[in-house]
């Protein structure tokens, strides 16, 4: 384990050892800053793509018809 590695353990570990206000605290804080909040967003991106890696695609035009049903209020989506 490299000297990051385990600065990163021990911050997580101190981080999930908080009470749940102050776990939020630094939450908000990380969101405030600009750097941050691009790296979160690219990690929640990451996250969302592995999420759908597995599933089944479906055509594009099924997809489009589907929206077009959504949008004129029939049927919701099915996933």
């Amino acid at each position: 384990m490299t000297v990051q590695q385990a600065t990163a353990e021990v911050f997580l570990t101190a981080f999930k050892a908080l009470p749940r206000r102050e776990q939020e605290d630094i939450r908000g804080r990380i969101a405030r800053d600009r750097r941050l909040r691009r790296v979160l967003e690219d990690l929640s991106d990451r996250l969302a793509i592995e999420e759908e890696r597995g599933k089944p695609s479906r055509p594009r035009r099924d997809d489009n018809a589907a929206r077009e049903r959504r949008e004129r209020g029939g049927l919701k989506a099915a996933r």
